[in-house]
């Protein structure tokens, strides 16, 4: 009942029913055979044994970075990479604070002309020392000679007397802003009574002047004109005669202050 076709037209007609979706112009891969996938394997297992024994023998080092300073990789020198690299120094100095008795000194003089500083208190001692300072119980009394003061005969401060006063200035900046100040006048015995009570405020007056005129209360300071009565050395010698070195330490100006306040 079947017929039987010629071998090769069956050939032609499967090849002419068959359509490839898809034109692959390189040649197909070669199906391994199970030879050679077990050839592979083996292979790998052999390449993993050497190089788990390379691990082992070999001692587990890790790669050092390869670090190239800035010096190198720029071409500046080293010096310059440490001035850009290097953090800026402190632009601020600690202060330093003057000791705490020389402050508290200063503090309770008041006034500005007298700082906090070691110096300062060595012109106060100076100052003392040079104008023949004596303490008496709550006061500090200096004599300051007039013919230092004052030409003969005359009220008005000579120029030159700056040094002695500028001396009794420190003193007086040195104590409480409220100590109060007595001034008093004094002359020798030539002349007329009234006469050197009248010269003796007046140089009392123009030493609180230069004093306020410096920067001391006025209100601090109060004066007095004691003339020839209060001499502190003779105006005559025994025999009567004239006594000049005495008669020069009455001409005087004395400055009281009252350490008290």
């Amino acid at each position: 009942m079947f017929r039987f076709l010629p071998l090769g037209l069956v050939v032609l007609s499967l090849a002419a029913c068959r359509s490839p979706l898809i034109t692959d112009s390189s040649p197909a891969s070669p199906v391994p055979t199970p030879d050679d996938i077990t050839s592979n394997i083996d292979q790998s297992s052999d390449q993993s044994s050497d190089q788990s024994s390379s691990n082992l023998s070999s001692p587990l080092t890790s790669p050092s970075p390869s670090v190239s300073s800035p010096a190198a990789s720029t071409g500046s020198s080293h010096s310059a990479w440490e001035s850009v690299n290097t953090p800026p120094l402190p632009s601020t100095s600690p202060s330093v604070s003057p000791p705490s008795s020389i402050a508290s000194s200063s503090s309770s003089s008041g006034s500005s002309g007298f700082s906090s500083l070691s110096g300062d208190t060595e012109s106060l001692t100076s100052a003392l020392n040079d104008l023949g300072a004596e303490t008496v119980e709550d006061e500090i009394r200096i004599n300051l000679p007039a013919d230092v003061l004052f030409d003969f005969d005359k009220f008005n401060i000579r120029p030159d007397a700056a040094t002695a006063l500028n001396k009794l200035l420190v003193i007086i900046q040195a104590q409480s802003p409220n100590a109060l100040i007595r001034i008093a006048g004094h002359t020798d015995a030539i002349g007329s009574d009234a006469y050197n009570q009248t010269l003796s405020e007046n140089r009392a007056s123009a030493v609180k002047n230069w004093l306020s005129d410096k920067g001391i209360t006025a209100t601090r300071m109060t004066t007095q004109g004691f003339g020839e009565s209060r001499p502190i050395a003779a105006n005559t010698k025994p025999d009567g005669s004239d006594n000049p070195e005495g008669r020069q330490q009455n001409r005087r100006v004395q400055v009281i202050i009252d350490t008290r306040s």
